[in-house]
């Protein structure tokens, strides 16, 4: 029976640059093919182009080590200051006792705006989803309330020399992912080796790097559309993907009729309503062109204007609420079926939030010279193990229907 030999490996340090270095050298020939996986795990990183190669430096920060294949992580979520009033029939403007959507989220002595009366209340004790109130405070005057009316929390009003409030204890929550175990082979028989080619030499090392790009777009689609799942029985895992993990009240629907004030509107409401006031959009060519459309001289940054990031081309696009890093990625264009296809989409990501976690012994590598001993050839193939984590789900957001 045929042994395997592995004769030699080349890994690559996950908290080192050798990664993106060597990787880097290949995005001069088709810098736009992955820009998910190039941007994740570049951060951290800066890119200086020559004709023949990208000089790297700094220190890589979107990629970590797991020592699990299902790895689990804490979701930071993002508490509301609004609830609404959760009773069909409404209140009286005399009521005292109100039931909301979420008293969990409701601090003692709070004091609530209510934007459709103008009243100003303020929360007395907190018991389930039931608030005990004091109506018509600061000089406002009570009014009645309907099912639905919105309830902002502002700051609690304390008394003089009283105790402090009740101690809130949200309920911790996790999320996790699966690492994905993927595999590239590549390699030549020995006539091939043994042929000289004029002009653009194939070779070994050729095929070699052809298989890493090969392996990078594939995993690209993977890191979006990835359905999270296990097989027991045949021993798989899938990791999920980006688009599995955004929180679902963050996705907005354009009708295919995108006006420059609904991308404002997307842009305050969604994308720039948690963390960084800084986030890249990814996008198909439909959405990108949209936009070309609107940009004005003053929309891009002077000193930002078209950066080469890993290769890619990044225009940035200041708004009122924020910038962001516009990024053509190619994958969603291909995918023009269904009823919101892909290539329709613009997936807004605050990529700080975004890590690549390999496994501990599944850090990408090269295993060269595997072919069985009786081959007429030469094997090898590039084999990693990873997933994706998706911190802080608000933080990120979908645009789509364009």
């Amino acid at each position: 029976m045929p042994t395997n030999v592995r004769a030699s490996v080349d890994t690559f340090g996950v908290n080192s640059d050798e990664i993106i270095r060597e990787v880097s050298k290949l995005y001069l020939a088709k810098p736009n093919q992955y820009s998910l996986v190039s941007l994740v795990h570049s951060q951290g990183m800066e890119f200086q182009k020559e004709p023949d190669r990208v000089n790297v430096s700094g220190t890589p920060i979107g990629a970590e080590i797991v020592y699990n294949p299902k790895f689990e992580q804490h979701i930071d979520e993002i508490e509301s200051d609004e609830v609404t009033v959760n009773y069909s029939a409404g209140y009286n403007s005399s009521a005292t006792s109100i039931v909301v959507s979420d008293g969990a989220l409701v601090p003692k002595y709070a004091m609530i705006y209510i934007p459709r009366t103008g009243e100003i209340i303020r929360v007395s004790s907190v018991s389930s989803n039931t608030l005990t109130v004091t109506r018509g405070e600061s000089g406002t005057t009570a009014a009645a309330l309907v099912h639905g009316d919105t309830f902002v929390i502002q700051s609690p009003s304390y008394a003089e020399n009283s105790l402090s409030g009740d101690v809130r204890f949200p309920q911790t929550a996790f999320t996790y992912n699966y690492t994905q175990i993927i595999r590239e082979p590549y390699g030549e028989s020995r006539t091939s080796q043994g042929t000289k080619y004029y002009n653009n030499a194939q070779g070994y090392d050729r095929r070699k790097a052809a298989a890493l790009v090969s392996m990078l777009r594939k995993w690209n689609g993977t890191l979006w559309n990835g359905g999270r799942s296990i097989d027991t029985t045949n021993k798989f895992r899938n990791m999920g993907g980006v688009l599995e993990f955004i929180d679902a009240g963050n996705v907005m629907d354009v009708n295919q009729n995108l006006t420059r004030a609904d991308f404002n509107y997307f842009c305050r409401k969604y994308a720039f309503a948690y963390n960084n006031n800084r986030k890249t959009l990814f996008a198909g060519s439909r959405l990108l062109e949209k936009v070309d459309g609107w940009a004005e001289e003053k929309n891009i940054l002077n000193d930002k204007n078209v950066l080469n990031e890993f290769g890619l081309a990044v225009t940035s696009y200041r708004t009122r609420y924020g910038i962001l890093d516009l990024v053509w990625e190619p994958y969603f264009d291909k995918m023009t079926v269904g009823t919101t296809p892909l290539n329709t989409y613009g997936v807004v990501l605050d990529l700080s939030l975004l890590k690549i976690k390999y496994l501990s012994s599944g850090v990408l590598k090269a295993n060269d010279d595997i072919q069985e001993n009786d081959r007429d050839g030469r094997k090898g193939e590039w084999l990693m193990e990873a997933g994706l984590a998706v911190n802080v789900q608000k933080a990120h957001a979908i645009i789509r229907g364009v």
